[in-house]
């Protein structure tokens, strides 16, 4: 905040370098948010109008928005019933892009298994710091888009970043976040998504915090899951020490009423939420847009008519996992 320049600055190249180095890959462009970054990661990799991209039918309305916002057209794929990750989907001639999503945390399945083309890019908002199967990290292998909201494993209040494997798409990126601009002259389609140096340094400090961030959100996931063994929820087959555990998500059983359940949290001060309900192809705007109906995702609906997110964030201690956890067993009577 003492610096004479507080945005377009030197703090952001050094916030991007840092990044790089925890992330292992080969260059990171940030943003001004997460969903900022959905939209410059497809436009770099080459989406335009018309093309189809394909993104899981459970997750936040901003990435399939991102979709719209470059003039494409969201193909909605089911999630599997016990990771609830996007199911293996079905490559068409028109799929310019797969976008998996890193639900809660969890990386999503191996990449690898895709030929290229389409392009992947893989929506980790809730996974930052989280370990694939062979111990890297998240973002290190293929395009990977993340968010710094406040919510998330660190912060910079609001900001977004995309982690590149190619030098090209960082490049055509690091124009299309200015304007679309190389030395100054509009070469394409771009916006106004730069982040400023106070949110960069911000981020620098965050950073420094993540490694005990996410060790006290994988501690606070292994107790959860000890002390709900005999409850009756269900819980995604997520791996405990690799998921950066963004969230806490449970199932309740069938016949819940979960309004009233959740209303039964609160009373002692438990606080919790839903991730994501109605799921985005049955929001108004996409049935009117695409004509989705309830039915077409069976599996995503049933999650998302049955999920709770229990309380998960670093400040938490272990006494209040087992405060939520009873307030959860006598509320479900």
């Amino acid at each position: 905040m003492r610096s004479p320049i507080l945005t377009r600055g030197g703090t952001v190249q050094i916030f991007e370098d840092a990044l790089r180095r925890y992330i292992g890959c080969e260059d990171v462009v940030v943003v001004t948010n997460g969903t900022a970054a959905l939209h410059t990661a497809l436009l770099a990799c080459g989406v335009v109008p018309g093309d189809e991209v394909i993104v899981p039918a459970l997750t936040f309305v901003a990435t399939a928005h991102a979709v719209l916002a470059a003039g494409a057209l969201p193909i909605f794929v089911d999630v599997e019933p016990d990771t609830w990750l996007m199911r293996q989907p079905n490559v068409g001639a028109k799929t310019s892009v797969v976008m998996p999503v890193s639900f809660g945390g969890q990386p999503t399945w191996d990449g690898a298994k895709f030929m290229r083309p389409p392009m992947l890019i893989e929506d980790a908002c809730h996974a930052f710091g989280a370990l694939r199967k062979d111990d890297r990290r998240v973002g290190s292998s293929w395009c990977a888009v993340f968010s710094f909201h406040p919510v998330k494993a660190f912060t910079t209040l609001e900001g977004g970043a995309i982690a590149f494997d190619d030098p090209v798409l960082a490049a055509r990126a690091r124009s299309i976040r200015d304007f679309g601009r190389v030395d100054g002259l509009a070469v394409r389609f771009g916006m106004n998504y730069h982040m400023d140096d106070v949110r960069a340094a911000l981020g620098l400090s965050q950073l420094k915090r993540l490694p005990h961030f996410l060790e006290r959100r994988r501690a606070l996931a292994l107790e959860y899951t000890r002390l709900l063994k005999d409850v009756p929820v269900t819980l995604p087959r997520w791996d405990l020490a690799r998921c950066a555990w963004h969230l806490f998500p449970v199932l309740l059983p069938h016949g819940t009423d979960r309004d009233i359940l959740r209303a039964g949290l609160g009373a002692p001060g438990v606080g919790s939420s839903i991730h994501y309900s109605p799921i985005v192809p049955l929001h108004p705007l996409y049935q009117s847009l695409y004509g989705h109906q309830p039915g077409n995702f069976p599996t995503a609906e049933d999650i998302a008519a049955r999920e709770i997110s229990l309380p998960l964030h670093p400040g938490m201690e272990e006494g209040d996992v087992r405060t939520v956890v009873e307030a959860l067993r006598v509320a479900l009577g």
